[in-house]
């Protein structure tokens, strides 16, 4: 009962836990994404300026160019650029009062007819201008466009184009002017960075939520452990006073019944009630025996023993008790397994429980078969003890085996495994088991000792 209700607890905290760290969780991303659209807007904006401005510079500049050069026919434009030489002085003014990249003039083919140099050695064709062929167009049709933003060899920027008009109407060149527009790379890394935030802070929320989980279920494990030691501390105490009032009557009615049965035993016909007093009694000294060492902590007196000799005596000694026509007990150890430090008693305790537990699982007739193996976990030298039966095997749950007065059958205190698995753990090992209905159950426990 005491399990569950720490399980539950733990549930419960663990779900109170996902709740807060999926609400921080959703509340960073929903900031992220926030300031992340933010950034993103005032690009927007940014790039809707520079387009406003671009707009502005390009038609008042061009505007002054096809004042300064309305008279000169189409044909003659490109002429009159060369004969009067102020144009690059004027490119270059609106260059640097507007803190432009380029301005220049550019005629149908994408030649450069006129920048910002005061000497034009040669005529450039402007083959990247191409891509923006359909503002460049509109620009031919008359009107002052600006392109969208642009990258080549990692710059940024954006082009205005402005028609050249004549006092005849015509169009013998566009004003070409580029801005860069290196801002929208600190846009991209405020907005990467806020990217890498938000990874950063999902991995530490979940490794933080790991680290919660474990200490509670921790603290709440040790607290539970904590009450057990105490309960058991005043059962031992309890059974330590019971005992002694128990075992000394128990003690007179063995002497009893073994006193009537010299005197009213016929041996020509012995009654076997006589058998069942001294029978009862050793069943009642081995209930007290469990309940003292379940009860108290029991200490250890670690000797270097082969295994293998405690082994067999469990064995012979089960062999004795049970019907050998039934069972068939066998035994496979492993050679040369090193003398390890255990407490030879406790041990044979251990092994003689998990042994009558499996005999009395066979109902007809059946084997148990001891295994002893030595094996490395995770770097650490075991030796590896498993009983495995052929019996009827166990429907409940294989994990509650283990636990103070659980048990499958009819008689007895259900403290058996749970002595076993108390004393396994004091050498520093742990047991484990698995089992099917009607095809047997295998239970094995590791013993640490040094390779």
């Amino acid at each position: 009962m005491k399990a569950d209700f720490s399980e539950k607890l733990i549930r419960h905290r663990r779900l109170f836990i996902s709740f807060i760290v999926g609400l921080t969780i959703l509340l960073l991303l929903i900031l992220n994404f926030g300031s992340w659209s933010l950034i993103k807007q005032m690009g927007d904006n940014l790039e809707k300026e520079l387009e406003l401005r671009l707009f502005a510079i390009a038609d008042i500049a061009a505007n002054r160019i096809s004042y300064e050069y309305a008279e000169y026919p189409r044909n003659d434009f490109y002429t009159a650029l060369l004969i009067e030489q102020t144009l690059p002085f004027t490119l270059r003014k609106i260059k640097e009062d507007n803190q432009l990249q380029a301005v220049f003039l550019i005629d149908e083919d994408y030649l450069v007819l006129a920048d910002d140099k005061i000497q034009l050695t040669r005529l450039m064709r402007r083959t990247d201008i191409k891509l923006d062929s359909s503002y460049v167009q509109n620009a031919w049709q008359g009107l002052t466009t600006v392109s969208q933003l642009h990258l080549l060899e990692g710059n940024r920027f954006k082009s205005a184009y402005a028609p050249i008009i004549n006092s005849d109407g015509d169009i013998p060149a566009l004003l070409v002017i580029e801005a860069n527009a290196h801002f929208f790379d600190t846009v991209q890394f405020y907005q990467k960075g806020l990217i890498l935030t938000v990874v950063i802070s999902v991995v530490i929320l979940i490794i933080f939520s790991f680290f919660l989980y474990t200490a509670i279920s921790f603290l709440l494990r040790n607290y539970e452990a904590m009450k057990r030691s105490e309960r058991l501390a005043m059962m031992g105490q309890m059974a330590a006073s019971v005992a002694h009032e128990i075992r000394n009557p128990l003690s007179i009615i063995k002497s009893t019944g073994d006193v009537l049965k010299d005197m009213y035993d016929d041996a020509q016909a012995p009654n076997e009630l006589f058998d069942f007093i001294p029978s009862e009694v050793k069943r009642l000294n081995r209930i007290v025996s469990d309940l003292l060492t379940f009860a108290r902590e029991p200490r250890l007196e670690l000797q270097r023993i082969d295994i293998r000799d405690i082994v067999r005596q469990v064995k012979y000694e089960i062999e004795q008790e049970c019907d050998n026509s039934r069972i068939t007990l066998r035994e496979n150890c492993a050679a040369n397994l090193p003398s390890i430090d255990i407490d030879s008693d406790a041990i044979r305790q251990v092994l003689y429980n998990m042994i009558l537990n499996s005999v009395q699982a066979i109902k007809t007739q059946g084997t148990i078969m001891l295994t002893v193996t030595a094996e490395l976990v995770k770097g650490n030298s075991f030796i590896r003890i498993e009983i495995a039966d052929d019996g009827c095997g166990i429907e409940e749950d294989i994990n509650k085996i283990f636990d103070p007065f659980f048990t499958t059958k009819s008689k007895g205190t259900g403290l058996g495994l749970a002595i076993c698995k108390q004393l396994i753990e004091n050498h520093g090992g742990w047991i484990e088991a698995e089992s099917e209905v009607n095809v047997g159950t295998k239970i094995w426990f590791y013993l640490p000792y040094r390779g």
